[in-house]
């Protein structure tokens, strides 16, 4: 584990690293809540960090291009297709 650990510190601490969440479900939603907080905590440049859940890849993308939370845009969602389908106003 030490081993890995010290290659991921010295491939982030360099230019051509690059850190990924992957995760489905509950764990693809911590792990996007984690990821969004390396841009405004740490500084880490957005190019240089992959978030990806299983069958959300249109939530993670609003979250990211937005700042919103998974749900809001979650919300702001079902609002939209409720709006569509001529059940909400």
């Amino acid at each position: 584990m030490a081993t890995v650990i010290d290659a991921a510190v010295t491939r982030l601490r360099g230019t051509h690293g690059r850190l990924v969440y992957v995760g489905a479900g509950a764990s693809g939603r911590i792990a996007v809540q984690d990821g969004v907080e390396l841009w405004p905590t740490l500084a880490v440049d957005r190019a240089r960090a992959l978030l990806a859940q299983s069958g959300g890849s249109v939530k993670v993308a609003a979250c990211l291009n937005t700042g919103l939370s998974l749900s809001e845009v979650d919300g702001r969602l079902r609002l939209a297709q409720g709006r569509l389908a001529g059940i909400i106003d």
